[in-house]
């Protein structure tokens, strides 16, 4: 007589720790968006980036690798700044699944605490007040929108971001 078949998992169903664990990921993401202290946008903004982020996460599919982590942080950064600043853009999985979603989470963290840190140290060093900005610094036009719109002198700012880039660690 063969074995009976063990009743169907409820997908449902979480353990304790995994319940724990997924609370204190979210606590610690709440926490670093608040350290970061970026501006708070209208909704509709939050949507759009993140239309634009999954658009880039498709097309970084095919390549894989760091294109395809970094074009998934950058969806899980959205979702999760539109979620700190009260916007639900779309429902934020509220288990942690480790496999799943930790990678991503320790690279979003990564970059953009590089990025926030690069523009605080540049900004200072070109005469300004601590810049709180996420935009890529490795490309020139956003260092000059940042410059711009932040009254800093953008030639001035230009310089020392290039001398900052030689050393600072900046995630694509």
């Amino acid at each position: 007589m063969p074995l009976p078949l063990p009743p169907p998992r409820d997908p449902y169903a979480h353990s304790t720790l995994t319940l724990l664990t997924s609370r204190l990921i979210h606590w610690l993401i709440h926490h670093w968006h608040s350290w970061l202290d970026l501006p708070q946008h209208p909704s509709i903004w939050y949507h759009e980036r993140l239309r634009e982020e999954i658009q880039e996460r498709v097309e970084a599919q095919a390549q894989g690798g760091i294109a395809f982590l970094s074009e998934t942080a950058d969806v899980y950064y959205t979702i999760s700044r539109a979620s700190h600043n009260g916007y639900q853009i779309t429902p934020v999985p509220f288990v942690f699944r480790a496999r799943a979603h930790a990678l991503p989470y320790l690279y979003m963290v990564a970059k953009f605490t590089s990025r926030c840190a690069f523009y605080r140290v540049a900004s200072r060093l070109a005469g300004g007040a601590g810049v709180r900005e996420v935009v890529n610094p490795l490309k020139a036009a956003k260092r000059h929108e940042v410059a711009m719109r932040h009254g800093m002198d953008p030639a001035r700012f230009q310089r020392v971001c290039r001398r900052l880039l030689k050393v600072w660690p900046i995630f694509p």
